[in-house]
């Protein structure tokens, strides 16, 4: 495997989920901050590639991976977004 390769798509990843901790932590959210937290390490701490665990359907056996953080995931493999994030965005900005 290459490994810069596998590390790209750990650390977009993880990018997000932390980002998205970030917001909840924002909103006061501490439990949600704290499983997205705890997820972006998981997947930071990755030596497999991130995209073959997907397609497998195997994300579920990374500890801290509940389904809810498992649709940011695809979503940012796939597509390289996250709805989750978005909305979360939007709706501190609405606060603002």
């Amino acid at each position: 495997f290459n490994t810069s390769h596998i590390k790209y798509y750990s650390a977009k990843v993880s990018e997000y989920l932390f980002n998205i901790s970030y917001l909840y932590e924002l909103f006061g959210d501490r439990l949600a901050m704290m499983r997205y937290r705890r997820a972006g390490y998981q997947i930071n701490a990755l030596n497999q590639p991130l995209k073959m665990l997907a397609t497998r359907k195997k994300l579920g056996f990374i500890k801290g991976i509940n389904p809810e953080i498992e649709i940011v995931i695809k979503e940012v493999l796939f597509y390289g977004r996250s709805t989750l994030y978005t909305e979360l965005y939007k709706a501190l900005s609405a606060k603002l």
